[in-house]
């Protein structure tokens, strides 16, 4: 017998539609905010992965490592919304919005039979609302949900809840229909984010508590094809990470070191969800911590004193252990053992995990008697939750927010202010940006992102000196710093060192085949060649360009400019009109095939490709009318 089918159990539907609708509410205005420069622009709106959703498209994203990751899913989601909705970012938030309304549905549904096994329906009813009204509105969850690039999180969990539901079905009915549709489901997470791994060892704490109802054996066979698809995906996860270099060497940050972070890490988390305040961005990691500070001895004495607690509890109620062993297992994947990046935390991190201590919670105000205590709790406990998630909202409205709080919260790390500097370049405000380099590099010399950044606002401000001395410093700093040496090219080509330029092209072409900037590189080392009169070199860096990007206008504008030069107008005359097919408000591209049919004799359409180019704001094009008398 499904245990939702009788008229109680539509309480249980009741209170999770609820919490699924105020969680909605209360993510509403994340529609207003736009993209950040946290991921936004690897997974969005500077990705040309997105851009085509065809089946060349399907193949790179299951074949391939995108953004130090494999999860095609999610770049499929992304896809599907480019096509739909172009650089919108309505919609991509309100994506996410949905599927975390959804997920708070389902986790309100799961909490409901977690209790229900305990036979008191409504108590389940009441405690499936409270975990999903938790889980809907905690601002930890805001980084997931009003974050675009967050994503892979909620589509992730989606599936991850939907397999645990699909499971808890087939151990009450023994349906094998529920224990495919429970595999399939935990394949779709896998391919939305690899921290899906974790869902066979949560299985097996579903054994321990609520179902126990069949002998070991079979519990660990029936388990094997969820471990065999975890253990791919875990190996995929480690090629896309150590391929895009994104995991940190053990020389750079010991064992010892990885153990005390991960313990902090555990104590760090219920902190943030007991006391949802200081949240950031970025947690920056300390290197060395030591067990004689209280900030990592603290945390062990927690871990074990929770762990005694629930043990304790363990004869009367197994609810606590295995609530406890899901916050464990869930987060195990993240708290530094492998070292991903930089942080020492991240709020999306607690995504999944934070339904053990919600389940607590829930069972904590189950034990509360009547209507009126209950009610004053939920009152005390969510509208606070629901005002802080909102507040949080507004951190990730746009760039500048999202890095004015990361140095609100950490003023002393220069993370915070290189960000902040790349947000204000990216408006255009290049003083305020190299201001804050300027801040970020008095706090940290040798951090080499910041001369980077601060190198390319150099460059929009006309500083190409500046910006030259500011590269090299970064590659000194660090010589893998692949984005330096491609700007540091651009800044020789600025300051007509066209062999230097070159060299740093050439470096970086030769020792990266399948870099996806090789387009942009060819280009550039195409307008190098050409400043050295070296044409025929020129012409086959903008053919391989254009063969790598046949979408690059610009590639075709300056090959058509080589083979200009080349007194070859029939090649010239097809590149321009190839640019304008692509971008048919290419001024340039007007004002060249003019020129052409000036040399040729063809006055009037040499006037009218002329006048089109001024009209298009190209001064140029005006100055060659009026020489030829127009």
């Amino acid at each position: 017998m499904d245990v939702f089918k009788d008229k109680i159990d539509r309480y249980a539907y009741t209170a999770a539609f609820l919490a699924a609708l105020a969680a909605f509410l209360v993510y509403l205005p994340s529609l207003q905010h736009g993209f950040v420069n946290w991921d936004d622009q690897a997974y969005i709106y500077d990705n040309p992965d997105i851009r085509s959703l065809n089946f060349g498209f399907l193949r790179h994203v299951f074949t391939s490592v995108l953004v130090a990751n494999w999860h095609p899913l999610t770049m499929l989601s992304f896809a599907i919304d480019f096509r739909l909705w172009g650089l919108n970012p309505f919609p991509y938030h309100l994506e996410n919005i949905i599927l975390h309304a959804v997920n708070t549905f389902l986790v309100g549904l799961i909490t409901a039979r977690l209790f229900n096994y305990g036979g008191d329906r409504r108590n389940a009813a009441f405690a499936g609302g409270v975990a999903a009204l938790l889980f809907g509105l905690h601002p930890l969850h805001v980084e997931s949900v009003s974050w675009a690039s967050g994503r892979k999180d909620v589509l992730s969990g989606l599936f991850f809840f939907m397999s645990v539901l699909f499971y808890l079905n087939y151990k009450r009915q023994g349906s094998a229909t529920g224990y495919i549709a429970s595999l399939v489901a935990f394949a779709l997470a896998l391919m939305s984010k690899p921290i899906a791994v974790i869902l066979p060892a949560v299985l097996l704490i579903l054994d321990f508590y609520p179902v126990n109802t069949s002998p070991v054996k079979k519990r660990l066979l029936e388990k094997a094809p969820f471990f065999l698809l975890s253990v791919g995906a875990a190996l995929l996860t480690l090629w896309a990470q150590s391929s895009a270099e994104a995991i940190a060497p053990m020389e750079g940050f010991p064992l010892a070191s990885r153990l005390l972070t991960a313990l902090w890490s555990l104590a760090f988390y219920l902190y943030k969800t007991v006391l949802p305040f200081g949240l950031a961005p970025f947690y920056p990691r300390e290197v060395s911590p030591n067990i004689s500070d209280y900030h990592y001895l603290a945390p062990i004495v927690v871990v074990i004193a929770i762990t005694a607690f629930c043990v304790y509890k363990l004869k009367s109620n197994k609810l606590y252990m295995a609530a406890w062993l899901y916050y464990l297992v869930t987060l195990a994947p993240v708290i530094g053992v492998i070292q991903v990046g930089s942080q020492a935390a991240a709020d999306r991190y607690m995504y999944l995990p934070a339904l053990g201590p919600f389940i607590i919670v829930a069972a904590l105000l189950c034990l509360g008697r009547g209507r009126v205590v209950k009610t004053a709790l939920l009152i005390i406990i969510f509208v606070p939750l629901a005002f802080i998630t909102i507040r949080q909202e507004a951190v990730w409205k746009d760039p500048v927010s999202l890095w004015s709080r990361e140095i609100q919260v950490y003023p002393d790390e220069p993370v915070g202010y290189s960000n902040l500097g790349i947000a204000y370049k990216d408006r255009g405000d290049l003083k305020k940006a190299i201001d804050n380099y300027d801040k970020a590099l008095k706090i940290d010399p040798g951090y080499a992102d910041a001369y980077n950044n601060r190198g390319v606002a150099y460059l929009k401000a006309g500083m190409p000196g500046e910006s030259l001395e500011d590269f090299t410093r970064a590659l000194a700093l660090n010589p893998q710093n692949t984005d330096a040496l491609l700007n540091r090219a651009t800044a020789y080509i600025n300051l007509g060192e066209f062999g230097y330029a070159v060299r740093d092209l050439s470096r970086h072409i030769e020792s990266s085949p399948g870099d996806p900037r090789l387009a942009r590189d060819y280009f550039n080392r195409g307008i190098a060649f050409t400043g050295l009169d070296d044409l025929d070199s020129a012409l086959a860096d903008y053919n391989a360009s254009i063969a790598l990007d046949p979408g690059f206008a610009g590639a075709y504008i300056n090959r058509g400019g080589v083979f200009m030069k080349k007194g070859e107008y029939k090649w010239a005359t097809d590149d321009f009109n190839a640019a304008l097919a692509i971008n048919p408000d290419d001024a340039i591209a007007y004002y060249n095939l003019g020129v052409i049919s000036s040399k040729l004799g063809e006055t009037d359409r040499a006037v009218y490709n002329l006048r089109k180019a001024a009209s298009l704001g190209l001064n140029q094009a005006e100055a060659y009318l009026r020489e030829m008398g127009y």
